[in-house]
Order: structure tokens, then C-alpha cells, then sequence
């Protein structure tokens, strides 16, 4: 969905360029067909037609040769936001029992790093394609190129470069005052709305530095987030694939399987042996391990606990003198921070100490280990 979004504010880009440059109800159905589409990719979309419409009647109240194209492009925008509203009640529904409880509070700090999440993250590569494209964005906005080939700063932000820079800005800290208002997370995929302008920015802050520079500095970029993008993709997102091989070798029918958390389960599920009847227990509980189910995920949570999660694999091994208990558990989930410890710990005190069957080596972004525990 977030390439989807950032080819669709390109799109959105495009057409309100047409509707300022051209008469006609083309480019403004065109612009309404474009943010329908946006609205229902992703929720971050009606952040970015926020700020972009807040700066719109901001320009048009301080010039008068511009409310004729901004009144043409407030009614495309209106024209998609139409299609919106059969998704409403949904909206309301998940905005009252879906947050983001994996999330940290969001704050300036979340604004602060997502050059970093554009670049690649925090290893070396991403680090230093981050220091890169600050400056260009700032020079973009801030700087000019004077006919001499000199480049000086501290001019007056005009254009389209600083347009893009303060929809972009706006974008942002409307994100993250809603966030923070209604539980929410401001991360670096979400930011695919405002990603198409943050491009044209570095593209812009590179053409106005001297020609002499400016291929030498694209290349460096260039290669710069080519080297940050192997890193990433030469990562394994997650353990899976080696838990799952562990299982489907030595796990017996019978034996219970315990994710904590339960968001491990998906991807796990998905590579175990069809017809391979495990018991299954996911803190908390979920009707599908192979899904996760976010409404009311907190107060689901709580409701288990490690006690309720401890007693419900205890009740089971009761059931089977053979049964072994896999328990699957992650760290740095911030959802379990209170339960899968205390959860090991109370399956330690019943079942004995665990044999450990994948300690979680290697990379991976999310890193996960199996434990068998058998009386």
C-alpha cells in the first residue's frame, strides 16, 4: 500500500498542476478520482489533503489571482473525499478499538528521525544518505543559484520548492498532533504520503548547486541509497522460516505450540507442514493464529495476562502425559514487555527448564527464539 500511496500523490501532484494550468472539469475530476483513491489506500492521506488544504486557502487569502484555481482544486479534492463516506462507520469503529498499541507515543523525536526510516535506517549507509538529504532540502527551500554559478542562503522560501516544503511540514505536524491525540504512531512507512515531495526537494536542493557539484553529489545519493536498500532487502525481516524448519522436524501431534506475542504467529504459521496437529496458544488469544486481531487488543491483553496464558498451557499438558510445550517469544515487543517474561517464568516453575531449540542467532529485524519444555 505505501508504493501504491506514493504513486498516487505523484499522480495527485500532476493534477493539481493541471487544474491551476488548464480550464475544464477534466483535471478536476481527475484530482477527485486521485484523492478517492488516496483515502481509501491509507488513512495518512486525510493528514496530507489536511496540509495541503490548509496551505491552499493560506495562499489564496493572501493573493486573489489564486482563489479561481484553489476553488477548482477544493472541489476535486471534495469530489473524492465523497467516495469516502460509505467507509465512515469503519473509520469511526477502528479509530475507537484500533490504535497503535505496538507503537510508542508519538512525539517531536518521531518527526525528528524520519529522515533517517527515508534513508534506509540506522545503519552506516542510511546514517550517512540521511546527513545528505537534510541539507539538500534545506537548500532547496532556503537556497539560490545566482547566474555566476554561486550558490548563497538564507533567502526567502518562494516557488514550488517551498511550497512543497511547507505542505510537507504542515503534513507532518498535523500527523503527529492527531497521533498523539488519538493513540496513534507516526512511522516512517506511514510518511509515504509526504515521500514523493521529499524527493523532489533533494532533486531540487541538487540543481541548485553548481553543475560541477550537482552530478557528483546525485551519484553520491544515488549510490549512497543504493548500498542502504541491499542492506535492507539482504536482511530477513523475520525468524520464521528456521523456528518453523525446528517444528516441523521434531514437534509431535499433540504438542502445544505458545506464541508470545501472538504477532510471531502469522509468519510462522505460514511455513508449517499442513496437517501438522499442534495445539495452539497465542497471548493474547486469537481465533486464527495466522491472523492478528488488533480490536481491543490492550484490554485483551491485560484480560489474559502471564497468569491466564500460564494456566491455559498448564490445563493443556494436564490433558496428555506426552504433550511438549514450544514457546515461541520475541523481545522488544513493547505490547508484552509485562507478560512473555513473566509467562516463561511461570512455565519454568511447573514444567522444569526448557531445552532450547532456536536461540534466535543471526540477523533478522525481528529476532524470535523456540523453546521446548516436556516433563
Amino acid at each position: 500500500m505505501y508504493s501504491l500511496v506514493v504513486l498516487l500523490v505523484l499522480l495527485g501532484l500532476l493534477a493539481v498542476d493541471a487544474v491551476i494550468r488548464r480550464s475544464g472539469a477534466g483535471p478536476v475530476v481527475a484530482l477527485g478520482t486521485v484523492t478517492a483513491a488516496l483515502l481509501l489506500t491509507h488513512y495518512w492521506s486525510l493528514f496530507l489533503l489536511a496540509g495541503a488544504g490548509a496551505v491552499a486557502l493560506a495562499r489564496a487569502a493572501a493573493n486573489p489571482l489564486e482563489r479561481p484555481s484553489t476553488r477548482r482544486a477544493l472541489s476535486g479534492v471534495a469530489i473524492g473525499a465523497a467516495a469516502f463516506l460509505p467507509w465512515l462507520p469503519t473509520f469511526r469503529y477502528q479509530s475507537a478499538h484500533t490504535a497503535a498499541p505496538w507503537a510508542d507515543p508519538p512525539n517531536a523525536a518521531s518527526l525528528a528521525r524520519l529522515p533517517l526510516d527515508w534513508s534506509g535506517g540506522d545503519g552506516p549507509a542510511g546514517a550517512t544518505l540521511a546527513l545528505l538529504l537534510v541539507p539538500l532540502m534545506l537548500l532547496a527551500v532556503f537556497g539560490r543559484r545566482a547566474a555566476s554559478g554561486a550558490v548563497s542562503l538564507g533567502h526567502r522560501p518562494t516557488g514550488i520548492s517551498a511550497l512543497l516544503g511547507l505542505v510537507t511540514g504542515v503534513t507532518l505536524l498535523v500527523a503527529l498532533a492527531a497521533s498523539a491525540a488519538g493513540n496513534g504512531a507516526v512511522v516512517g512507512r506511514y510518511t509515504a504520503v509526504v515521500v514523493p515531495m521529499v524527493v523532489l526537494l533533494v532533486a531540487f536542493g541538487i540543481l541548485t548547486l553548481p553543475s560541477a557539484a550537482g552530478r557528483p553529489v546525485l551519484a553520491c545519493v544515488t549510490a549512497i541509497g543504493l548500498v542502504a536498500s541491499l542492506t535492507i532487502v539482504r536482511t530477513p525481516h523475520t525468524q520464521a522460516g528456521e523456528i518453523a524448519s525446528v517444528l516441523n522436524t521434531r514437534a509431535r501431534p499433540g504438542d502445544l505450540l505458545v506464541y508470545c506475542p501472538d504477532q510471531l504467529a502469522p509468519a510462522v504459521e505460514a511455513r508449517l507442514k499442513p496437517g501438522s496437529r499442534l495445539g495452539r496458544l497465542t497471548v493474547p488469544r486469537q481465533a486464527d493464529p495466522r491472523l492478528v486481531d488488533w480490536v481491543d487488543y490492550t484490554r485483551r491483553l491485560d484480560a489474559m495476562g502471564a497468569r491466564g496464558a500460564a494456566d491455559a498451557v498448564l490445563t493443556y499438558v494436564k490433558g496428555s502425559d506426552t504433550a511438549a510445550v514450544w514457546f515461541v517469544q520475541g523481545d522488544h515487543y513493547r505490547t508484552h514487555e509485562a507478560v512473555c517474561g513473566p509467562l516463561r517464568t511461570r512455565l519454568v516453575a511447573s514444567l522444569g527448564l526448557p531445552i532450547t531449540a532456536f536461540a534466535g542467532a543471526g540477523r533478522a529485524f525481528e529476532k524470535a527464539t523456540l523453546e521446548r519444555f516436556a516433563r
